[in-house]
């Protein structure tokens, strides 16, 4: 007995069962048998002296194999994959498996289209804290290193730099970071004419600012106490306005 699926002609060998949906492929077939594929039919018809016998290339034991012998349809068709847009870097949502958590992360048009809809930015790839601090003197780098290091206590590293590890901080808060960006008429940062400030925990306000007036450092305003901490404010050498907060 023979039978079609498109264009490839199925034969039951002796003893082989094998039953055929021509819409999905086929849907069982016997533990001993496969299929067995000949030429196409000429001009609409089937011509048997044109039968070519074909070797399958999957071995018996094959998860497609085993797959056929379950009944599951199997659908070799090639999947079309439709052509992006123009300025769209992609459609698909990938998966990120970072720390063993499965994550879906949405390219920016995704991303968009998302937040359209009413949702979130929690479900991009996104940022997680401030890894870290730099800015360019406009003086003597290592003068202002050392004064840093004198003054507000920073450790420095034989780099030059400092690491800051949050397990050092004692604060009730177990250590976080604000971000904020500032209008751009904001008299925020002066008298420092610098387009930044940066705000500096501390374990002892008060401690602090006397260690700094005894240095020789003046005490630009402050101290405040705020809902939040208390709060003072200096100058560095480079005229850069700091900002020191003892949280509460």
């Amino acid at each position: 007995m023979t039978d079609r699926i498109g264009d490839v002609t199925l034969l039951e060998e002796p003893g082989a069962e094998i039953r055929v949906d021509r819409e999905r492929g086929v849907k069982d077939l016997d533990r001993d048998r496969v299929p067995v594929a000949v030429r196409p039919p000429v001009d609409g018809r089937h011509a048997p002296h044109a039968e070519q016998r074909v070797e399958s290339v999957l071995p018996a034991e094959r998860p497609a194999d085993a797959l056929l012998r379950m009944g599951t349809p199997v659908d070799h068709r090639p999947r079309r994959v439709p052509p992006l847009e123009t300025g769209v870097e992609s459609r698909r949502e990938d998966m990120d498996d970072r720390d063993g958590v499965r994550r879906r992360t949405c390219p920016a048009d995704c991303l968009s289209r998302r937040l359209a809809r009413g949702g979130s930015v929690r479900d991009m790839a996104r940022v997680t804290g401030i890894g870290g601090v730099f800015f360019k003197t406009r003086g003597d780098k290592e003068a202002l290193q050392r004064w840093y290091a004198k003054h507000l206590g920073i450790a420095l590293e034989p780099w030059g730099g400092a690491i800051l590890k949050w397990p050092d901080d004692t604060a009730s808060d177990k250590g976080l970071t604000v971000w904020h960006v500032a209008a751009k008429d904001s008299d925020w940062f002066a008298p420092s004419d610098a387009p930044f400030m940066i705000n500096y925990r501390v374990d002892d306000l008060d401690g602090l600012i006397v260690q700094l007036e005894t240095g020789g450092v003046a005490i630009h305003k402050g101290p405040e106490q705020h809902e939040n901490g208390k709060f003072a404010w200096v100058l560095d050498p480079d005229g850069n306005k700091v900002e020191l907060w003892e949280p509460s």
